[in-house]
């Protein structure tokens, strides 16, 4: 019989020990000092928020032990949110004491136990949540980069097309433009409906210009895909029209269309280096924009391209 008793203890010391190990007792001690204006409720509430404050820091050499040891790396921030949620009060009771006719200096102390048990799945519940919020917050530094970006090309393209003409004296007049006309005629009238936030004039006159350049310099049956250095002028400035009026999917377009004829042409090892730069730019700038703004837009757009959707890469390398 006695031999059976002994058993049946060693079996409940067994079956509670891990229950035991699972949690550690932590007595801390906190102090406020009330002037006469304060009540004695908020000073009790005060003290005990310093011993709960020392408890935790207790708490949290502990969980940066355990987080060593089980190759977890915690900030000091981490560390505290972890400590304050294993703890639980058990017990607590206050001194005050009498210092001056308008002061008292309380005293909290606290028991608390440490539940160590759950502290591993409290530290990768943060972990993941910390994780969530880093990556939440990196998307909003790119949607916000990415704006910024956009923002300051148009606004440079708007600015330069308006100071185009700042050097002149008085009012500057467009000439009259026909199917005979001399192309350049047709361009020096988009860039003066540019300075003036004509969008849909400058649309014409360069659809003008574009057509008497392929009928005086190129035979009708090479039109398509034909490519050279003012052909390319002349689609820089379309894109630039699109990125003026805030039409950020037709510029994405029109970057698509200059550069598959650079790229079937192979004409980028003798494109103009200031051309190749402004579209370079025009891409990366309309790209990432729209990729995270628009991103259902900007798939559509490079997928008709014959590009892979979210990739400007693709893009790029035609033009390098």
């Amino acid at each position: 019989m006695k031999k059976i008793f002994i058993f049946v203890l060693m079996v409940i010391s067994l079956l509670t020990a891990p229950a035991l190990a699972a949690e550690k007792l932590i007595s801390a001690t906190g102090m406020y000092i009330a002037g006469a204006s304060e009540s004695l409720n908020d000073a009790k509430q005060n003290a005990l928020q310093d011993a709960m404050r020392q408890a935790a820091e207790q708490a949290g050499v502990l969980v940066n032990s355990y987080s060593k040891t089980h190759n977890m790396q915690l900030t000091d921030d981490e560390v505290t949110v972890v400590a304050t949620k294993i703890i639980k009060v058990i017990d607590k009771k206050f001194d005050v004491e009498l210092l001056s006719d308008s002061e008292i200096k309380v005293t909290a102390y606290v028991d608390v136990v440490v539940n160590t048990e759950s502290m591993n799945e409290d530290i990768i519940k943060l972990k993941n949540k910390n994780e969530e919020l880093l990556s939440e917050k990196t998307n909003l530094q790119i949607k916000q980069d990415a704006l910024n970006e956009m923002n300051k090309l148009k606004n440079n393209i708007v600015e330069k097309y308006r100071n185009m003409f700042n050097v002149f004296n008085g009012p500057i007049k467009t000439k009259k433009l026909d199917f005979n006309c001399y192309w350049k005629d047709a361009v020096s009238n988009f860039d003066i409906e540019m300075s003036r936030l004509d969008y849909y004039g400058s649309g014409g006159s360069l659809a003008m210009a574009r057509s008497n350049y392929l009928r005086s310099n190129v035979p009708q049956n090479k039109w398509k895909d034909y490519v050279d250095d003012v052909i390319c002028e002349l689609e820089i400035k379309a894109i630039e029209r699109h990125i003026a009026m805030g039409d950020y999917d037709l510029a994405l377009m029109d970057c698509c269309s200059i550069t598959h004829k650079i790229s079937e042409n192979n004409f980028s090892t003798r494109m103009q280096d200031d051309s190749k730069e402004k579209l370079i730019r025009y891409v990366k700038v309309i790209g990432e924009y729209l990729s995270v703004y628009e991103p259902e837009k900007f798939n559509d757009i490079m997928l008709k391209h014959v590009f892979s959707p979210k990739d400007i890469k693709s893009l790029l390398e035609r033009l390098l």
